[in-house]
């Protein structure tokens, strides 16, 4: 178990290792390379949460963190619903999946400040 100060270190750490690997994704070209991209967008979102969930809270902000897990383990979701729209052209779908993350990425970044991370979907 880990004291506060800790696992908001921790968490942040994992933060920061999101928001970079999102920041040196190449732009695509083509739809080949839409796809890597959305594939690769995918593989960071289930890292980071990977990551967050083996962090274990102290008792006295638990529920908080756990409110923000699954805040972030919903965005893992939409992001493999939005590439498996984008794999079966599926325009639809991927606009409810955008939809969709707008309102959970707002979830994600409150729970985060609440906490007193700096995690943010906009980093």
């Amino acid at each position: 178990v880990l004291s506060e100060g800790e696992l908001i270190r921790r968490a942040n750490a994992i933060c920061r290792r999101r928001a970079k690997a999102m920041r040196t994704l190449p732009e695509p070209r083509g739809r080949e390379g839409q796809r890597r991209l959305f594939s690769r967008v995918v593989a960071i979102e289930r890292a980071e949460f990977t990551s967050l969930v083996a962090l274990r809270p102290a008792p006295a902000i638990e529920r908080n963190y756990a409110r923000f897990l699954g805040a972030s383990l919903e965005l893992v979701r939409i992001s493999e619903r939005f590439y498996v729209a984008f794999l079966n052209d599926d325009g639809h779908a991927r606009r409810r999946a955008v939809a969709d993350a707008e309102r959970i990425s707002a979830a994600y970044d409150r729970a985060a400040r609440e906490l007193g991370l700096s995690c943010t979907q906009a980093s």
